[in-house]
């Protein structure tokens, strides 16, 4: 849980940096410039296994809220492909804004 804390930390209070090339329209060397800035996301969501119950927990333990709704189904294929090595996966998704995260730790 240490390292998903510190990610959303991360994330919300430091910014993440959004690195790319841009060309130069002038003509003149070097023909392309590195342009960086900080980006501020307003939500994290996260997906998580069903059956997972300990990445459920520590979802909900850093803050995150269970979308109930928003379950899916996956078809998975193990071993040679075959119809018999197949199994149905189930997936939860998880959100947290930035919003929540911030009053959440005022309540700290």
């Amino acid at each position: 849980m240490g390292s998903l804390s510190k990610f959303i930390d991360m994330m919300f209070q430091n910014g993440l940096p959004k690195i790319w090339w841009e060309k130069n329209e002038k003509g003149t060397l070097p023909r392309y410039g590195k342009r960086e800035e900080m980006i501020y996301p307003s939500k994290l969501e996260a997906t998580v296994r069903v059956g997972n119950t300990y990445s459920c927990k520590m979802m909900t333990t850093c803050g995150f809220k269970e979308d109930e709704c928003a379950a899916a189904e996956f078809l998975a294929f193990v071993g040679e492909g075959d119809a018999e090595d197949c199994t149905m996966i189930e997936v939860k998704k998880f959100t947290l804004t930035r919003e929540e995260y911030f009053e959440g730790r005022r309540g700290k």
